[in-house]
């Protein structure tokens, strides 16, 4: 005999089901169309309706628990819980009430270890991000302080350059007044040279 023959066969309707859990018909489908886009399979009436097993109140009581608990969405719940419940087998023993206390505690802790693992890659990702970001920071301040650098560079040069053309000008201002000056005595020196030779003129005469 199979371990399935010792649990119940006893289909429940939804109705049932709302009074069981305490919850409303929409929330019940809300709930078991997520575990059967998880991959859950409900039985169905001859009308196509869902009707619910003892494994499939189980089922769904411990999608409640997981949303309830755990940070997750209904559907990362579902998604996680399914394939869980499948390596159970899961089903309800009529008088298994500590059975069923284990296999969720079996769940739940399946679910920490999951959530355990998928926090410790958060907190790699993290410090990952981090040394990026640190590296990231360093090049740009090597970046900045090698164009801090050139603009001094430039700057240096630029004011040697304008130094050099104000030197230039001063030289070419000093050119140009010694060329006045040169202009002055040559005109002095020419004047004295005519007063000369009229004075001469007119001394002989």
């Amino acid at each position: 005999m199979s371990s399935e023959d010792n649990y119940s066969k006893v289909y429940y309707s939804p109705s049932d089901l709302t009074a069981m859990l305490s919850i409303k018909e929409s929330t019940l489908r809300k709930y078991a169309y997520q575990l059967e886009r998880a991959g859950w399979s409900f039985g169905k009436n001859d009308q196509g309706h869902r009707q619910y097993s003892d494994k499939d109140i189980m089922a769904i009581r411990r999608l409640i628990n997981a949303k309830v608990n755990t940070s997750m969405t209904l559907e990362q719940a579902a998604n996680e819980l399914v394939p869980i419940l499948k390596g159970d087998g899961i089903a309800v023993p009529v008088t298994a009430n500590q059975t069923q206390n284990d296999q969720h505690n079996g769940d739940m802790a399946a679910l920490s270890k999951r959530i355990d693992e998928q926090t410790e890659l958060i907190n790699k990702q993290t410090e990952f991000i981090k040394l990026l970001s640190e590296r990231l920071e360093e090049r740009d301040t090597y970046i900045q302080k090698k164009f801090e650098e050139q603009d001094k560079r430039l700057m240096d040069r630029d004011n040697r350059l304008m130094e050099g053309i104000r030197m230039l000008q001063e030289q070419r201002e000093e050119q140009n007044e010694s060329m006045k000056l040169i202009a002055a005595a040559t005109d002095k020196l020419e004047e004295q040279k005519k007063q000369g030779f009229i004075a001469r003129l007119f001394g002989r005469t």
